[in-house]
């Protein structure tokens, strides 16, 4: 056993060697391959563990006799090693067998006398290195236990637990080393064998195991019936025999990257089943290990996942088809729960807000971005009696929308409370963009009206004030000089006066009866520019004044083709901009600027101002309806589209070039009359 000769570790047959705990009775270890341990022990197939008996050892006497086995003679060596029970010898330091009692010699079928003063028996695969420690742990007083397999002569191999342990003098003394066979009992190894194939028919999993070569060694019911194959035909064949190339080529790497790592593997693939469809399965893997720890096989699992993958896919295209629908209707859902405050909307409110959905994970987030005199009021709609309401929401770009939100609470506590809560807020920013432009233009249409009305009455009466005080003049015009004294003077002064401002009050009139005629958008015709223009000038003149200089050159343009109603509306839009787009404060620093000029067959007409100018980002914008910079309350966003679609409607076009910081210019484009064909 301790000879020279050394059986080598490539020859490993299920040996197991491992030190055991200070009591000697547990054995980290592998599996038995089919074999059993005797009456009393037991092995752990889910740790792997062998747990020897302390009871049973010291019923056969065997773990005090391994223990400390007293050395004192050889005869009353042999005698203490017979009755320790099973077989169990002594050994010197120096590896030869000192006591061979009649147990061992009829285990090993070898008499006492040829054993004595010869190597102990060397168990089959086991290397001296090793059983040199199980040495060297004994003189140290220590224990340890090996599984191996001991070839006797002319008998079959014998699986046997050895205990290695010291043997001491009269005196405690260690001088040697006890070590006792215990065999391996066979037929509990078949009861073993056999339950364990009970437990695998049972399970309803496909489930199988290969060797290291991943040829199949056994497999369940289950696993002939996914593959339509009995287990005599099963066994001995490769993953290439039994699955199509793609397939085998997946099984072979993973299982080869399975028995590199060592541990367990869980993956999703396809089996052909034995209908000869692929089904979706997936794989469930370990190794196998032998008795010196390496792994020498794989055993898995399938489970078929097919139709929960068929469920998964339908989910995902309801979902889609949900998404999609949504998108579709621009409305935003969301789902709230109360007791959390844990918030879920709908994928398009990043869209229409620019916020993500992460950002308003909450309620309480969500009304962050509300203003805060409407917070109070979505609160109470949020409350026991849900309903419907309009409230603005802050976007990501600082912009206010407005939402329309209808509450429904589908879930209450015990005492009536809302605990969840779902509802859909729909973008009604348009319309109550429309709604708030229809109230502008009527009041604009009242104001034409009552300006109409008011001009007509104020004509006629400065119709007679104006030809009474042309009178009055023209009668003392014609009085003789030396008539006239110093009090008739004042008196002809005051006329003229009043007639100077009597002729101001009737070019307002009828500047305000221009500007409100209600003519056919349709109806264009030949126009002033240049008096149209000044016209509006005139209007807003004052306006202007307050904030900034005023500066007109008109150059003389032929007439152009347009509605002067129209066109007017357009300067008067671009002027109020214009001075809008100061601030008050420094007039001498500001200039407004309307030039006229002819190019080509066209007549340009630009109005400029030393303003604040607009933003490169929203340039391409401002002609769109309803887009404004402007102040809640200043601007409705359609006086450049309204004044874009009247220059288009004469055959023109309305530019801009701006910078901020550098003010605006606006440009309005018009064809000469005469370069239009008249129509036939």
């Amino acid at each position: 056993m301790y000879g020279d000769a050394d059986a080598g570790e490539g020859q490993r047959q299920g040996v197991l060697l491992e030190r055991a705990t200070p009591d000697g009775d547990r054995l980290p270890g592998g599996a038995h391959r089919g074999r059993g341990l005797a009456r009393g022990h037991s092995w752990s197939h889910r740790t792997g563990e062998v747990a020897l008996n302390r009871r049973s050892f010291t019923r056969q006497g065997i773990g005090s006799g391994v223990r400390g086995v007293p050395w004192i003679g050889t005869a009353q060596l042999e005698a203490a090693l017979e009755g320790a029970g099973g077989a169990t010898f002594a050994v010197g330091w120096d590896g030869a067998i000192r006591s061979w009692p009649p147990s061992v010699a009829r285990f090993f079928g070898l008499a006492g006398a040829d054993a004595v003063g010869r190597p102990g028996p060397q168990p089959v695969g086991l290397g001296q290195q090793r059983l040199q420690e199980a040495l060297s742990a004994a003189a140290r007083g220590e224990q340890t236990i090996i599984e191996v397999v001991f070839a006797r002569c002319e008998r079959q191999p014998v699986p046997a637990m050895l205990v290695i342990g010291p043997a001491r003098d009269e005196q405690g003394v260690s001088v040697g080393a006890a070590v006792a066979v215990v065999p391996m009992d066979a037929h509990a190894a078949d009861t073993a064998e056999r339950r364990l194939a009970t437990v695998l028919d049972s399970i309803p999993a496909p489930t199988f195991f290969k060797d290291a070569r991943g040829v199949y060694q056994g497999c369940n019911p289950a696993f002939e019936t996914y593959l339509g194959r009995p287990r005599s035909e099963i066994i001995g064949l490769s993953p290439e025999d039994v699955a199509p190339p793609h397939l085998a080529r997946v099984y072979r790497e993973a299982d080869l990257a399975l028995m590199k790592a060592g541990t367990t593997q869980v993956y999703e693939t396809r089996v052909q089943h034995a209908d000869g469809t692929e089904r979706q399965v997936l794989f469930t893997k370990g190794v196998l290990r032998d008795a010196s720890g390496a792994v020498d096989g794989i055993v898995g699992t399938m489970l078929d996942i097919t139709d929960r993958k068929r469920a998964e896919e339908a989910l995902r295209r309801s979902e889609e088809r949900l998404r999609l629908v949504l998108e579709s209707v621009g409305e935003i859902l969301w789902d709230w729960d109360v007791a959390d405050d844990a918030l879920t909307v709908s994928s398009n409110f990043e869209a229409m807000t620019g916020w993500p959905p992460r950002e308003i994970a909450s309620m309480r987030a969500a009304l962050r971005l509300l203003e805060s005199s409407e917070r109070p009021r979505l609160r109470r709609v949020l409350g026991p009696n849900a309903s419907d309401v309009e409230h603005r929401v802050r976007t990501a770009s600082g912009q206010w929308r407005w939402l329309r939100t209808r509450v429904k609470v589908v879930e209450r506590s015990a005492r009536g409370l809302p605990r969840r809560v779902v509802g859909v807020s729909a973008d009604v920013t348009e319309r109550k963009q429309i709604e708030e432009s229809l109230l502008v233009a009527d009041r604009l249409a009242s104001l034409g009206a009552l300006a109409a009305g008011v001009g007509h009455e104020l004509n006629n009466p400065l119709a007679y004030v104006l030809t009474n005080l042309r009178f009055a003049l023209n009668a003392l015009a014609e009085q003789k000089p030396e008539a006239r004294d110093a009090a008739c003077e004042e008196i002809v002064s005051a006329l003229r006066d009043a007639l100077d401002g009597a002729e101001r009050m009737r070019t307002v009139v009828c500047d305000l009866r221009a500007i409100s005629r209600q003519d056919d958008d349709s109806k264009v015709g030949t126009v002033d520019v240049e008096a149209t223009l000044d016209v509006s000038v005139r209007l807003v003149r004052n306006e202007i004044l307050q904030r900034a200089r005023l500066q007109t050159e008109y150059l003389g343009l032929p007439p152009a083709r347009g509605n002067a109603a129209r066109l007017g509306q357009v300067f008067l839009n671009l002027l109020v901009n214009a001075y809008q787009a100061i601030e008050p404060g420094a007039v001498d620093a500001n200039l407004v600027r309307v030039t006229t000029r002819l190019a080509g067959s066209e007549v340009v007409v630009a109005i400029q101002d030393t303003g604040c100018g607009i933003d490169p980002r929203v340039l391409p914008r401002i002609f769109d309806p309803f887009f404004t910079t402007k102040p809640v309350g200043i601007g409705t966003g359609l006086g450049l589209a309204i004044s874009q679609r009247i220059a288009k409607s004469s055959g023109g076009r309305l530019e801009v070039e701006s910078a901020p910081g550098a003010g605006s210019t606006f440009r309005l484009i018009l064809p000469v009359a005469s370069s239009i064909a008249a129509p036939t």
